[in-house]
């Protein structure tokens, strides 16, 4: 009965955001967003956007979903891309795990699968900093 409860209220929500957006859902989400041009198959995030936050989206609207970028530590950063790898549809995390509304996976900080009906991590973009910046490479 709790399994069936859990299916009813998650789908509601996967409803909602459609009849209302992606927005609405990520609106529910206090994750800094940065916009960045795509150049030689390349994503630049300025380190200055970490001076109040670890974790922020990456967002170009060339791609169809958003890319989480995560700051580890001083010297470790690494990026997800925000698409289900159950049906591909967008994700959203609230910071401490990251959700797919549509059938419930959950994946953790790191993309690793939590739960399912996902089995596949998602998908993780190579990342280099330099003095100033941290450069996502959209292919590896």
């Amino acid at each position: 009965m709790n399994t069936r409860r859990n299916f009813i209220k998650n789908t509601c929500i996967a409803c909602t955001g459609a009849a209302f957006g992606a927005s609405v859902l990520q609106s529910c989400s206090s994750i800094k967003t940065v916009n960045s041009e795509i150049a030689n198959n390349m994503m630049t995030v300025l380190k200055t956007e970490f001076a109040t936050v670890t974790t922020m989206k990456v967002r170009n609207l060339q791609l169809p979903y958003d890319i989480l970028l995560v700051k580890e530590n001083e010297t470790n950063y690494y990026a997800l891309y925000m698409q289900c790898t159950h049906e591909d549809n967008a994700v959203y995390t609230d910071g401490s795990k990251i959700n797919c509304p549509s059938h419930s996976s959950q994946f953790d900080m790191k993309g690793e699968v939590l739960e399912g009906p996902a089995i596949r991590a998602l998908k993780r973009f190579r990342t280099e900093q330099t003095e100033t910046n941290i450069n996502i490479y959209l292919k590896n």
